[in-house]
């Protein structure tokens, strides 16, 4: 039987610990810890096998049968924690859905290592450098799993792919992808063996006229700013490195990042369906 705990004090440690988790990246880095909210997401946390070290409740959320439920597969030991609605709502950053919240550990992965498992599964990978907005990230990864990607590498300089904000735009998508943080395109293109690909307005090349059936690695840059010239330069240099283009409408000048990895991750899924 689960051991409660009653928590109605800001002061409680827990309680702050959470919220320090829950609003600031530094604590999450420093901790090695993030924090899912809302039933679909823990959910989809669970089936990735991924077991929760805390689990925080709304008091008012205890009769809730989907809150029985998963209560019921912890396992025996399990810290759970009911806390007052209003502290509840102090920490939580869903307006709407039920009132549950559980603390993860962060997956470590290595550069190097993780290449070799993705290129072991002949898997696609994306490198995202300096990707800020956190709508923007959630929704790349969330595209990116939904095409069949395996590994996402992110820059140093790029949103906190498990902050809340970027959990609910990728609706469970990390659950389902390697992410690797603080990723130099340097050591990265080092370690890929097989096509690296980007997306620039100068390339000759439509992405359509590319033979995508092989396991590849491609790059997206800034909302802004794209790719660094130094990524683009190392991407001309690499052994397997290719430069392509989105055929569109001179109306506009660019596409969304996030929809330009839509046509990309999807014209390359295609292509490895149809062979």
């Amino acid at each position: 039987m689960l051991s409660i705990k009653s928590i109605s004090s800001k002061d409680n440690g827990h309680y702050k610990n959470l919220k320090d988790l829950v609003q600031n990246a530094k604590d999450r880095q420093q901790q090695g810890l993030f924090v899912v909210e809302g039933i679909h997401l823990v959910q989809a946390a669970q089936r990735a096998g991924l077991v929760a070290q805390q689990t925080f409740v709304a008091e008012s959320a205890f009769d809730r049968p989907e809150i029985n439920v998963e209560l019921q597969s912890l396992p025996v030991g399990a810290q759970v924690f009911a806390l007052s609605d209003a502290l509840f709502r102090s920490v939580s950053s869903l307006e709407q859905g039920v009132s549950l919240l559980q603390i993860f550990d962060v997956p470590e992965l290595e550069v190097s290592q993780t290449v070799v498992q993705t290129l072991a599964h002949s898997a696609n990978a994306v490198y995202l450098e300096n990707i800020q907005d956190p709508g923007n990230l959630g929704t790349v990864l969330r595209t990116a799993a939904a095409a069949g990607c395996q590994t996402i590498f992110l820059s140093n300089q790029c949103a906190d792919p498990w902050s809340s904000k970027v959990l609910r735009a990728g609706m469970g998508a990390h659950f389902a992808l390697n992410l690797v943080k603080n990723c130099s395109a340097e050591s990265l293109f080092a370690a890929w063996k097989a096509p690296v690909i980007a997306t620039c307005l100068e390339a000759q090349q439509s992405i359509y006229q590319l033979d995508l059936k092989m396991p590849t690695l491609w790059c997206f840059g800034n909302e802004g700013a794209g790719l660094s010239f130094e990524t683009i330069n190392a991407i001309k240099t690499h052994p397997h490195g290719v430069l392509g283009i989105i055929p569109q409408s001179s109306a506009v000048e660019s596409l969304n990042i996030a929809a330009a990895a839509a046509v990309c991750l999807f014209e390359q899924s295609r292509q490895q369906h149809a062979s």
